[in-house]
């Protein structure tokens, strides 16, 4: 009989040591979470912001979170502290344990978390897995909304996809193909040319047909340009070049034909 006493008395005393532990574990809810991503010379930077909201009966020393692989720079600030919290990572699951530095979340209240970090610029899609369930969670690429969602539940997972603005070979293969068309253009316009001295035509009609088939080329060319342009395959630095390019050279075409018919 005394020893079944012994082991219940014990068996007490050692769930109330486990309890306060199991308790403070897992006890916090996101009321907001807040991605933005933004590029940057190092490639892409993201700024996590998290409320988080202690509903457990006892005070949280530990909070936890999940970041991408290939992230690098890792920094997490609470409260807007100056101090980054120093953190321990398995795999992509990270954690911060407060103790350390004399901080807890009390039951009820509220911590802000900061968590920045960088990605490579190649990374075709965001991902994010959430640690503790969230009322709101918004993410941001370049100003640009890519994920609005409420209520999610703890370890749903997200994976937006970034669209970056980078050049692409695309982009080079459409420049080489409108520099042909242009350059195809302009030979027949000097072989029409050729044609006409040979023949020794040197009427005003004849240079008015000569100025209106390079007046329609080149405004074809700026139509190609501006089309491509549009469909994003071809840089503004690129298509601010030609367009100025064709444009002059269209201005001086009309002009001469303006002159002829004067």
């Amino acid at each position: 009989m005394k020893k079944i006493q012994a082991i219940g008395i014990i068996n007490s005393i050692l769930l109330l040591l486990i309890l306060p532990s199991v308790a403070a574990v897992d006890t916090f809810d996101t009321s907001t979470h807040t991605i933005s991503i933004k590029n940057a010379q190092t490639g892409l930077l993201v700024s996590e912001q998290i409320s988080l909201k202690n509903y457990g009966n006892l005070p949280c020393d530990e909070i936890k979170f999940w970041i991408m692989q290939n992230a690098q720079t890792i920094q997490i600030t609470l409260n807007g502290r100056n101090q980054a919290l120093e953190y321990t990572n398995s795999g992509n699951d990270y954690t911060c344990n407060l103790t350390q530095y004399n901080l807890v979340v009390e039951k009820d209240n509220i911590t802000s978390m900061t968590v920045t970090y960088t990605i490579p610029s190649t990374t075709e899609f965001f991902e994010k897995t959430l640690s503790y369930r969230t009322a709101s969670l918004t993410i941001i690429f370049n100003d640009k909304e890519l994920f609005s969602g409420q209520f999610l539940a703890a370890q749903s997972t997200i994976h937006p996809r970034l669209y970056l603005p980078t050049n692409s070979p695309l982009d080079i293969i459409t420049i080489i193909a409108i520099i042909i068309v242009v350059v195809l253009l302009m030979a027949i316009t000097l072989l029409l040319l050729k044609k006409q001295r040979r023949k020794r035509k040197t009427s005003i009609t004849e240079s008015e047909e000569l100025l209106t088939i390079k007046k329609t080329n080149l405004l074809s060319a700026l139509k190609e340009i501006e089309k491509q342009h549009r469909a994003k395959t071809l840089s503004d630095e690129t298509y601010t070049k030609l367009k100025d390019e064709y444009k002059q050279q269209a201005v001086d075409v009309m002009k001469k034909l303006d002159d002829l018919k004067k």
